[in-house]
């Protein structure tokens, strides 16, 4: 093994002062080129208007596309009136309903005799 002290001071770059002036002056010039102007908030909605109407684009044909599926129809209620209000008048006026009837515009699923 060598026990001698390499030296270093070759590569010391502030021995040649004009050339380590140009290098550090070259990378700052190099620095302030490559720095982008901050971004005004207008410029930055501009930016972000193509992705959001992507997006909205997106949402809406989901959207669409959900409603478009084939669902069952929904059961209608039978006779078309208010429960409440056709179970009053067939207590009061004494106007008899079958019981399926009456299921029927309760909005229950069941199958007729």
């Amino acid at each position: 093994m060598n026990d001698e002290r390499i030296d270093l001071s070759p590569l010391d770059p502030s021995l040649d002062r004009p050339r380590w002036e140009r290098l550090i002056d070259a990378i700052a010039r190099q620095a302030l080129l490559d720095r982008r102007p901050s971004v005004t908030v207008s410029a930055q909605l501009v930016a972000w208007l193509r992705p959001a109407l992507a997006m909205a684009a997106g949402v809406a044909g989901v959207v669409w596309l959900a409603a478009a599926v084939d669902r069952p129809p929904v059961q209608s209620s039978g006779i078309g009136e208010d429960p409440a209000l056709a179970t009053a008048q067939w207590v009061m006026n004494g106007d008899p309903r079958s019981p399926w009837d009456l299921l029927n515009m309760m909005g229950a699923d069941h199958d007729t005799p």
